[in-house]
């Protein structure tokens, strides 16, 4: 986030090796694809060894030498709520709407403004879209001394049946701080009918 946030250029180092350089975006697309592959071929693996009944336990895979992290020391906000509208029964439950409208709640310590962010994925773990109210120039809505409030449509939301999960973000008032994250936190499945497969229903026409 604070790469493409703050830089034109990138520099992708592995093992020492330069990958990419660029254009910052280009150089983010190239390495988020390059996790993808790496994270699905360690789950692919970590499920082999648990079928073989030889998977690492929680101790072995630990870096005792690791530094524990001390948090940031700064102004207290976070998250009260993150809501979807119209979710119905089901686990996960259904999206009964055509549209899906994400509504975030963040209480504040002091005067300041925050910024929210939204992050939509498929369940497990394919990006579809993350946005943001200070990348988009919209303000939270004070509804209440400190407590701040946006909401998210997605309308006619574009996607094939499938699960997917919101995830939620509080910024500070100029987006570059992260001050809480709900990370992976509601999932839900979403019904489209449809003849033929695909992730999402990309504006066409035939000629």
């Amino acid at each position: 986030y604070h790469v493409r946030h703050l830089c034109n250029v990138a520099l992708w180092l592995d093992g020492g090796q330069v990958k990419e350089f660029g254009d910052t975006e280009a150089v983010l697309g190239a390495y988020e694809t390059h996790v993808r592959a790496r994270d699905k071929a360690l789950e692919t693996k970590l499920h082999v060894l648990t079928e073989l009944g030889d998977a690492p336990t929680v101790e072995t895979m630990a870096d005792s030498s690791a530094v524990p992290v001390t948090p940031v020391q700064g102004p207290v906000a976070a998250i009260v709520s993150v809501e979807v509208a119209d979710l119905g029964s089901g686990t996960p439950p259904v999206l009964e709407s055509k549209s899906l409208v994400v509504t975030v709640t963040a209480r504040m310590s002091t005067s300041e403004r925050p910024n929210m962010a939204v992050m939509l994925e498929q369940a497990h773990g394919v990006g579809i879209t993350s946005v943001a109210t200070h990348a988009e120039g919209f303000a939270p809505v004070q509804i209440a001394d400190r407590l701040w409030r946006a909401t998210l449509t997605f309308p006619d939301l574009p996607l094939h049946t499938g699960e997917y999960v919101v995830s939620a973000y509080l910024f500070d008032s100029q987006g570059l701080v992260v001050y809480e994250e709900w990370y992976h936190y509601l999932h839900f499945r979403f019904v489209y009918p449809s003849l033929t497969p695909g992730l999402v229903r990309l504006p066409h026409f035939w000629a």
